[in-house]
């Protein structure tokens, strides 16, 4: 008689790709690499003691014996002698757990095969084998061995051990059992006269009983039986016999290439790849914006074909029928009713493209020879709208202040918002205040990826706080806030252990810092690929241009940043992106175009003709005065274009700032933004209207006490125009 799993299988398959799967090892997955099992290892031991029947059935009584009767030199000798091999390697199945990369792996084994295994492929585990290694774990990847090990001597393995478990792993036991009620267990390499199972089956079975989370357990030893699939079902656990699974592929004589096959049926089940991808892009959902990066990297991850990412453009190309149809599924729009069906059964796939700035999908088949079976092209519809940043772009400090901030209330929603204001304003107190009420939500109502969003934020800020010395606090609020800040990074990774996958990147790579440096190596690339077309001549040039490469990348690291409320513009590293994206731009802008006649037409360098307002803004926001005039300066740059819409931007900055010194609004750090304005406008071309526009406004800035260098740039400006137009100005 046989059951079907795949509904097991399927369940399993989805804990895994929610990080939410906890692997309980047993002495069953180390045989493989010539450790003994259970029953030989007691066997062993019998034959040591000279014992020729086992002392009933429990096979905890004879390592007991044998302490009993030689003493605890003897026996831990005894104990290293069956378990410690520093030759052993690990098998199959240790490779398999690689593939499956939970974040907790518990075991009852004392050898090293598991931490081997992740160590060659790059994965750092803590191991905890005793209570007072658990408050020193620091890794999203933790290896509990419950039983104790070689490093303190402390083996669970004679009767007493068992007996005292509870007195002597404390804090162990408590947090296994805690694991138990929130994630689900598979156990894999034990058997059902296993005494490690007898214990641990109790605990499951006695913590919540019937809400508790239902355990799995593969068998690979024994055929399936009704009565003992029943019994451990009415203990909270589904039993995978292992050989009414694979049928006629199983091998009783190979217990570990058996107990792979099961685990392969969890890595790849038998359900549609959409619904792996659905459940990935299910994790991003906390996020206002998605880099495009992370959507193509999840699509390359589950199809076979090939996947690039050109600004806003996604394609694949595929190489045969069955790679286009599998990524044809979603995106094929000539069935109507079928591609909203399938949209609709997975819903976090539409919302993801929705999130981000791809705007079209194109399918390749790289077979087909016919022009019009070669592609199809997928328009993303309706994006999301996100919030207006026009107040923080033109650095408009009255309308943050009197009209953004009181318009958000205090829901949950908000918060982060209401913090970026703040933090605009360079209000930090307030905008601590915001992110630690904040924080608490979010953690109370299990919003992990907002939670740790929200830290991020509160650890930026506070540093700020605590470190900078011309932010005005009390010594009584910098005591607070560094206590607080203390306990945020423990606080932090205990969150951080449940809530950052393998699959979402954007919250782990967040945490690590790993997106900004991913985005300056991307930067630094293209930068050189600016740098090479300036000096290239081309009679034809096909693709993208480097510096609307550049722009695109920079954009999206500004809208994630932004649409986030992520305050990393703080970091020099991201910083150093932004200075390198307009060192870039400049080097294009000073290179003059060199267009050349020759034999197969016209050849022609490439080189940007016009600053755009987005590179204003950057300029504007994130670049230090010093920075950009050494930048024009290293190019020896004396005039610039800009486009028509920079004119308004310009003008809306000036006014802004203009108002914000009347009405003592500027953080006072902010006003050497107007060094940086006049430094670019003095090398622009102004007509005479605009030139009277912003002479009406700037007038104000030379009736205040501001910084030597806004009046030196805006001296510099006046006397740039005057002579240019050759006239008078009376200020």
């Amino acid at each position: 008689m046989s059951i079907n799993y795949n509904e097991d299988f399927r369940f399993l398959n989805n804990s895994m790709l929610q990080n939410e799967l906890v692997l309980f090892v047993g002495a069953g997955a180390s045989v493989g690499s010539g450790y003994l099992s259970w029953n030989d290892l007691v066997k062993d031991i019998q034959d040591k003691l000279g014992i020729k029947e086992s002392a009933g059935n429990d096979n905890t009584i004879i390592p007991q014996l044998y302490y009993n009767s030689r003493g605890k030199k003897d026996y831990n000798e005894l104990i290293k002698s069956l378990f410690y091999k520093p030759d052993a390697k690990p098998n199959d199945i240790h490779e398999a757990l690689v593939k499956i990369n939970p974040r907790y792996i518990i075991t009852t084994n004392y050898d090293d095969l598991i931490e081997q295994v992740f160590n060659d492929n790059g994965i750092f585990l803590d191991v905890i084998e005793k209570d007072s290694d658990l408050p020193y774990s620091h890794t999203d990847h933790l290896l509990i061995k419950m039983h104790g090990g070689f490093k303190y001597d402390n083996y669970v393995l004679k009767e007493e051990d068992y007996l005292n478990y509870s007195r002597n792993f404390t804090l162990i036991e408590n947090y296994i059992k805690a694991l138990f009620a929130r994630y689900t267990i598979l156990f894999i390499g034990y058997s059902f006269n296993d005494p490690n199972t007898k214990q641990i089956f109790s605990w499951v079975r006695s913590i919540l009983k019937e809400d508790q989370q239902r355990a799995y357990m593969i068998n690979v030893s024994d055929e399936y039986d009704s009565q003992l699939f029943e019994y451990y079902k009415n203990m909270g656990i589904n039993v995978l016999f292992a050989q009414s699974i694979l049928g006629k592929n199983y091998s009783q004589e190979d217990y570990t290439q058996d107990t792979v096959c099961i685990l392969n049926e969890i890595i790849v089940p038998r359900f549609h790849i959409l619904s792996r991808i659905n459940n990935v892009f299910k994790g991003y959902d906390a996020f206002n914006y998605i880099s495009g990066e992370y959507i193509q990297t999840v699509f390359k991850q589950y199809f076979t074909c090939r996947c690039g990412l050109e600004n806003d453009t996604l394609t694949f190309i595929c190489n045969n029928e069955d790679e286009y149809s599998e990524a044809s599924l979603y995106f094929d729009e000539s069935n109507a009713e079928k591609n909203k069906s399938i949209q609709h059964s997975y819903p976090y796939i539409q919302n993801v493209f929705r999130k981000s700035s791809i705007n079209t999908v194109i399918l390749i088949r790289a077979y087909k020879t016919k022009a019009e079976d070669t592609f199809i092209s997928f328009h993303i519809s309706a994006h999301e709208k996100q919030d207006d940043f026009t107040p923080f772009e033109e650095f408009n400090y009255r309308d943050v202040k009197i009209k953004t901030i009181p318009y958000l209330n205090n829901t949950e929603e908000n918060h982060l918002q209401k913090a970026y204001c703040y933090y605009f304003l360079k209000d930090y107190i307030s905008c601590y205040d915001i992110l630690r009420k904040a924080a608490r939500i979010f953690l109370s109502t299990r919003q992990l990826e907002l939670y740790l969003m929200t830290e991020n934020n509160r650890i930026v800020v506070g540093n700020t706080l605590t470190n900078n010395p011309f932010v005005q606090i009390t010594d009584l609020q910098r005591k607070r806030i560094k206590q607080e800040m203390s306990s945020i990074e423990s606080y932090g990774l205990y969150a951080n252990s449940f809530a950052i996958t393998q699959n979402n990147k954007p919250v782990s790579e967040l945490i690590d810092f790993k997106y900004i440096y991913k985005m300056l190596y991307r930067i630094i690339d293209n930068c050189k690929k600016v740098d090479k077309e300036a000096k290239t001549s081309y009679y034809f040039f096909a693709g993208t241009k480097a510096y609307d490469k550049i722009e695109y990348i920079i954009s999206d690291l500004y809208k994630y940043m932004q649409y986030n409320y992520l305050f990393l513009d703080i970091y020099s590293e991201t910083r150093c992106v932004y200075t390198l994206f307009i060192d870039s731009i400049f080097l294009s802008l000073s290179t003059k175009e060199n267009k050349n006649d020759g034999l197969f037409g016209t050849s022609s360098n490439i080189v940007l003709e016009k600053l755009t307002r987005f590179d204003l803004m950057v300029i504007f926001r994130f670049l230090t005065y010093d920075e950009i005039k050494d930048i024009t300066t290293k190019y020896g740059i004396e005039r610039i274009a800009i486009e028509e819409e920079c004119y308004t931007y310009v003008i809306a900055v000036v006014a802004n700032l203009h108002n914000s010194i009347l009405n003592k609004l500027i953080p006072q750090q902010d006003i050497l933004v107007l060094a940086k304005l006049f430094h670019i406008l003095k090398m622009v071309e102004l007509s005479e209207e605009r030139l009277d526009s912003l002479y009406e406004l700037i007038s104000v800035v030379l009736d205040q006490n501001v910084e030597p260098k806004v009046l030196k740039e805006l001296n510099s400006f006046i006397c740039k125009q005057y002579n240019d137009r050759n006239r008078t100005f009376q200020p």
